[in-house]
């Protein structure tokens, strides 16, 4: 249940963040009054807690996280976002079902999410464990290894 509430936070948060600097870009370029948008940028960030304010738990998870993307991120690249999600719940050893609450998809969506993780990471054959090949990738990540 955790990780699902943490999956919806980080959603939220860095959305919100998105949000806030496209307006605030928008009133920097003069589509929008920057008093204006200085408002929006304000009320807007104020729905999203403050680092400082975040639980050590929750702390704790976004930082795991975060280490577990950049190493995903140096090995492939080009993975998009939502792929890097999937992979970081395979990880945690989460179900097809899990997943899909968490990223807000089907289940049918989840596995053509597997599929595709499975071709970037060049796994080939339903043998080979997925989960057991993500870790093997971050474990020999000088950023992650040795640190959970």
């Amino acid at each position: 249940m955790l990780r699902v509430l943490h999956g919806h936070l980080r959603r939220k948060r860095d959305g919100i963040r998105q949000i806030a600097d496209e307006i605030e870009a928008l009133g920097k370029y003069g589509r929008v009054s920057k008093a204006i948008a200085k408002d929006l940028c304000e009320r807007l960030l104020a729905l999203v807690r403050r680092d400082e304010d975040l639980t050590t738990a929750e702390r704790d998870i976004l930082d795991r996280d975060s280490r577990l993307e950049h190493c995903l991120r140096h090995n492939y690249p080009a993975m998009p976002h939502h792929l890097v999600v999937v992979c970081i719940c395979i990880i945690d050893g989460l179900s097809t079902t899990e997943i899909s609450s968490i990223v807000c998809k089907s289940v049918k969506a989840v596995d053509h999410y597997r599929q595709e993780i499975r071709q970037i990471v060049g796994l080939h054959g339903n043998r080979s464990s997925l989960h057991q090949h993500l870790l093997n990738i971050v474990n020999t990540c000088p950023e992650y290894a040795g640190r959970k």
